[in-house]
């Protein structure tokens, strides 16, 4: 079934997998402000599956992934992004190579 033809109610659920287990990475993250992070990385993604007030579902289909997302996944990659907070910093006060250093 193509993604057009799925009520919309349906489309979240569809695409956007391992939300839970997710959750439980988010809260299994002992530092607070890498907990933050990764709550704030987690509804800017989950936010793309939603209709919002006037948006048409053309437009919803356009935010939409193609193929499932997994959302652990996801925030596994952030979680290791923002863990090191010192390239981070370092890339926050304009040195584009701050991620490459090794801490």
């Amino acid at each position: 079934m193509k993604r057009e033809q799925i009520p919309l109610n349906q489309l979240p659920s569809l695409l956007l997998v391992n939300g839970q287990e997710a959750r439980k990475l988010i809260n299994a993250t002992s530092d607070p402000i890498i907990r933050e992070l990764l709550e704030t990385a987690s509804g800017i993604a989950f936010l793309q599956f939603l209709m919002t007030s006037g948006m048409t579902k053309d437009k919803l289909l356009d935010r939409l992934p193609i193929e499932p997302f997994d959302m652990l996944f996801y925030l596994r990659l952030v979680k290791v992004l923002f863990m090191n907070k010192d390239g981070m910093k370092r890339l926050l006060d304009g040195d584009l190579n701050g991620l490459n250093q090794m801490d």
